[in-house]
């Protein structure tokens, strides 16, 4: 019987896409954990610490500009027939470039603001705007091998961009001893290539692009796409706005330590990710059909995924807290305090993302606008007290509790727009 259960969890179409993507993942989070213990024996805590800024910007300015259109047209994927959805494509795309064009104006308005506000170089700025257009493109290009359930060019793809990523970071940052400013010009280096790969896939090989004005896929891009930047920016307060209040009040030594604790975290944000990607598509495709057997399908799955995933976090950070002297140098021993913190707060961000697939799906995207944008303002606020009070590790344990309330909370919303028996109940519903 268990070698049956074996052998059909092995051809399960779920089973192997969730295998290969997390496979990939392990490869491409293998590369930065090799480099990053080299490139921080060549940069200071100081360093580290703007180098983490630059990360946050990154992770801030990327919803402004692309407008979450990408997300856009990957749900409309199943919903149109191919001659409809590369007119949404190119429709989505012309958003993309006026949201594109509003942030550079901005930009070229106030960058002295913005640069003493963001604590980050200015003349760095145009950097950082092309970093995030070309990855714009290069998620664009993956978002799509994604629904189409073809794990393979995806891991190829993305584990190319890491392997450019982490060659150039050594050249320019152990070679070339450039410090902190050597890591962004390897990243830019990097997506420029991967950018111009990307526009060749889409546009010439795909030729996935209809060039055909559409006032109502432009108003649909936008009535998904604005409530999800918005609710990125609130999950950018909610996770990211950390390192910045850290640097301001403390420095960017501590954020330095900070960002090296928060590592072990994206070893969670691995696992978790990958198996998100193969299972979007497939919940996708069981709500299409939804039924009662369906429903307590997918409640062991996520349920049996949960529990996994929190397990799996406590012992990343049980071999991280003692680990972490040998891969990052005696000078980060400061960051151990933050491990535990930062890898239940990952796998707290997993379990969300369970649940808020089933919003997401409903296109009531204004539930998870309310849940990020929440959270990420109390999250700033119990930060800032917090920091001030205790410290850096503050941000920590601020950061683990938000992303809890943020699985409770798209929990809650999820199974008000998409009943499911989370309890084993036996209730019978209307479509089955």
């Amino acid at each position: 019987m268990k070698s049956k259960v074996f052998s059909t969890l092995l051809k399960n179409k779920l089973t192997t896409d969730a295998g290969t993507y997390m496979g990939f993942n392990i490869l491409e989070k293998l590369v930065p954990f090799i480099v990053l213990p080299i490139i921080s024996r060549y940069l200071s805590k100081e360093d580290m610490g703007i180098y983490i800024v630059y990360q946050t910007f990154i992770a801030l300015l990327l919803p402004f500009i692309s407008l979450n259109t990408d997300s856009a047209i990957l749900i409309n994927f199943f919903k149109l027939n191919n001659r409809n959805f590369k007119i949404y494509f190119f429709n989505a795309l012309l958003v993309f470039s006026i949201s594109f064009i509003l942030v550079v104006i901005i930009f070229l308005i106030w960058p002295n603001y913005l640069s003493n506000l963001l604590e980050f170089p200015q003349k760095w700025f145009a950097a950082v705007v092309l970093i995030v257009v070309f990855t714009y493109f290069v998620r664009l290009t993956l978002n799509l091998w994604q629904i189409e359930k073809k794990p393979i060019k995806y891991g190829i793809f993305s584990l190319t961009l890491t392997l450019l990523k982490g060659g150039l970071l050594l050249l320019f940052v152990v070679q070339l001893k450039k410090g902190w400013s050597g890591v962004i010009v390897s990243q830019l280096i990097a997506y420029s290539l991967m950018f111009l790969l990307s526009t060749i896939v889409l546009f010439y090989y795909r030729k996935i692009v209809s060039f055909s004005y559409n006032r109502l896929f432009i108003k649909d891009t936008l009535k998904v796409g604005v409530p999800l930047t918005l609710h990125q920016v609130g999950g950018w307060l909610g996770s990211q706005s950390n390192r910045l209040i850290i640097n301001i009040l403390i420095g960017s030594a501590a954020t330095g330590s900070f960002g090296i604790g928060a590592i072990y975290g994206t070893i969670v944000s691995v696992i978790q990710n990958a198996f998100n990607r193969a299972f979007t598509p497939y919940l996708f495709e069981n709500l299409q059909r939804l039924n009662t057997k369906i429903r307590r399908k997918l409640v062991k799955l996520t349920y049996l995924y949960n529990i996994s995933l929190v397990v799996f976090a406590l012992f990343v950070g049980t071999i991280g807290f003692f680990i972490n002297d040998y891969l990052f140098g005696k000078d980060y021993n400061s960051s151990k305090i933050f491990i535990f913190w930062m890898v239940l707060g990952n796998a707290f961000n997993g379990l969300y993302k369970m649940h808020v697939n089933y919003i997401f799906f409903t296109k009531k995207t204004i539930y998870i606008l309310i849940i990020t944008l929440t959270l990420g303002v109390i999250n700033v606020v119990l930060s800032y007290i917090f920091i001030n009070l205790y410290g850096a590790v503050a941000g920590a344990i601020v950061f683990m509790l938000t992303q809890f309330f943020g699985y409770i909370a798209a929990w809650y919303f999820g199974n008000r727009l998409i009943p499911m028996p989370w309890f084993g109940n036996n209730t019978v519903y209307s479509n089955g």
